[in-house]
């Protein structure tokens, strides 16, 4: 499958778009869990001011035209469904989204760093993620798939 009908199908699973800027977050998160499950994908993320962000995608996201997700191909692999078990009801919460993506890039990068100080890094950049509940909620779902 080529890059767009694979980004229109994820757009169309999840109820993607570009419309806000929380729709633009809970995009660019979705497209990084599902690549850091194993989704094989030629995207290259970066640390960005809301977390793990691409700029290729992005551009290509913004191009997908509604008669490309109604005509797309259904998404549905054994990483879609760790996706979904990782977000739960929350599909398009982009605040969850970010925090798990956040919670996995800053573990890839710095392995050995705790929980406590995890969550504090988390918090310092993006207070209105400052709720322990979920952060704790996020890592025993990450955990689970053995994305930590």
């Amino acid at each position: 499958m080529d890059k767009n009908n694979f980004i229109s199908s994820v757009m169309k699973k999840y109820n993607l778009n570009m419309i806000t800027l929380p729709s633009r977050i809970a995009f660019q998160k979705t497209f990084y869990l599902l690549k850091e499950l194993g989704e094989s994908m030629e995207f290259n993320f970066i640390w960005h001011t809301f977390g793990p962000y691409c700029q290729e995608l992005a551009s290509l996201g913004f191009s997908i035209t509604e008669e490309q997700k109604i005509t797309s191909p259904e998404f549905k692999t054994e990483f879609s469904d760790k996706f979904e078990n990782i977000i739960g009801g929350k599909i398009g919460d982009s605040r969850f989204l970010e925090l798990l993506a956040d919670i996995v890039f800053i573990k890839k990068q710095t392995s050995n760093i705790s929980d406590l100080e995890l969550f504090s890094r988390i918090i310092s950049h993006r207070s209105y993620l400052n709720n322990e509940k979920e952060f704790y909620l996020a890592l025993t779902k990450l955990k689970d798939v053995k994305l930590l």
